[in-house]
């Protein structure tokens, strides 16, 4: 014969309790967890130097390096005044600094130049001065071996 034990009340609730807490945590076990997120692959940072110098070199191409050339003389103080009487013409908003780009040979030339500007300041400036009677030409130089020997002082 089989013996049967009742439960207390208190252990029928514990049980009871527990079995709701097992259920609860095969609830939670269920329930679908997204999968962690995949690691975005790194760039290589060679690749990712090489990118920034090549921005780097291409933004100075275009901003840097434009100009616009007053006159060439065969006296410096003449290239220099020209290129400050040009300066002085143009609105302040284009910028450009004086300089004066010495050609060497037997009969040094100066070139009386506005630099620094990138190519459409430099083209309106060019405009600018055209429509004030000055002759001018906008330069490039990297292509025009600007070796600016002697900046102004202001």
């Amino acid at each position: 014969m089989v013996e049967t034990t009742a439960l207390s009340p208190q252990v029928a609730s514990a049980a009871a309790a527990a079995a709701d807490l097992e259920e609860q945590l095969a609830d939670l076990a269920s329930v679908h967890r997204p999968a962690p997120e995949e690691e975005l692959p790194q760039p290589d940072p060679l690749q990712a130097f090489i990118e920034h110098e090549q921005q780097l070199a291409s933004a100075n191409e275009t901003v840097a390096v434009w100009g616009i050339q007053v006159g060439a003389f065969s006296q410096e103080m003449q290239a220099r005044q020209l290129a400050q009487q040009a300066s002085q013409r143009l609105a302040q908003n284009l910028g450009g600094r004086v300089a004066i780009d010495t050609v060497e040979g037997q009969n040094p030339v100066y070139r009386a130049r506005l630099m620094a500007l990138d190519e459409q300041r430099a083209r309106q400036a060019c405009r600018q001065l055209n429509s004030q009677g000055m002759d001018c030409m906008v330069v490039n130089a990297s292509l025009w071996g600007c070796g600016l020997s002697s900046p102004a002082n202001g």
